[in-house]
């Protein structure tokens, strides 16, 4: 049987990753269960370089993110479509496609298909993109390893490149580590940065990252300082479900405010 939902999304792409920073990342997909359940909106406003952005979500009952618009001094900067097909319990497939109002030339799309064992863990991803009309496949990631439940390891192919990405968890009472490393063509291992997540009573209060060695530049976010290619946010203002409000870029001259967010719930 085939179920059909399409989400429409409209942003310009946000630097850091996972779902609490409004951005489309596969492992948000790694698991079937969706970490905003409950949530209707959410509004979130920035300011940058003397720039206000926001960005408006809409999700349903179940958590799935419907609808985003990302606004650039009141003008919508780019817009993504995703048409989501649960093949089967086991299989969910998400076409992405997007659309770049200021560079039209940028616009594209891609397909994700993700396979799922019988505890609702991904297992395998396919990734393709188009190039006139013609499916190519760009990516796999494959040998997924996991213990009591919770994800150690994983491998990303990227096709027709001469390397692969080895993505690899560690877990402690409050923080959880993700580090990428990077496999060459002659079995050279190199570290290629590290994403470190930590909790307070089940709440994400602070995400960093740490770039590679001899790395200068991280996404242009302000980092901890110019010696240390490190990128530190904070979370802060929860509301009573447990949802950040504020963030702030954290340095080692003190803190400066990143974004402020308004939550509204089913």
């Amino acid at each position: 049987m085939l179920r059909k939902i399409i989400f429409i999304l409209i942003f310009i792409t946000i630097n850091v990753s996972l779902n609490a920073f409004s951005h489309f990342d596969k492992e948000d997909f790694f698991s079937l269960n969706r970490e905003f359940q409950g949530v209707k909106q959410i509004i979130e406003i920035q300011r940058r370089h003397g720039i206000r952005t926001r960005t408006i979500q809409h999700f349903d009952k179940e958590g799935f993110l419907l609808r985003t618009y990302h606004y650039r001094r009141n003008n919508i900067q780019a817009s993504y479509i995703y048409e989501y097909y649960f093949v089967s319990d086991s299989v969910l497939k998400i076409k992405q496609t997007w659309y770049r109002y200021t560079i039209p030339q940028a616009n594209g799309e891609r397909l994700f298909v993700f396979h799922y064992n019988t505890s609702g863990q991904v297992y395998k991803i396919y990734s393709y993109s188009f190039s006139r009309g013609a499916k190519m496949l760009s990516s796999i990631n494959k040998n997924f390893i996991y213990k009591n439940g919770q994800l150690q390891r994983y491998e990303s192919y990227p096709v027709r490149l001469d390397f692969f990405r080895i993505i690899v968890f560690t877990y402690s009472e409050n923080k959880r580590t993700r580090q990428m490393l990077t496999v060459d063509k002659d079995s050279m291992i190199s570290d290629t940065g590290k994403e470190v997540f930590i909790y307070e009573n089940g709440k994400l209060t602070d995400f960093i990252r740490v770039g590679a060695e001899g790395e200068a530049i991280i996404s242009g976010e302000p980092l901890w300082s110019r010696e240390r290619p490190v990128v530190h946010i904070r979370f802060s203002n929860f509301d009573r479900q447990g949802n950040w409000r504020r963030s702030h870029f954290i340095t080692e001259s003190g803190r400066t405010l990143r974004s402020r967010r308004t939550i509204e719930y089913w």
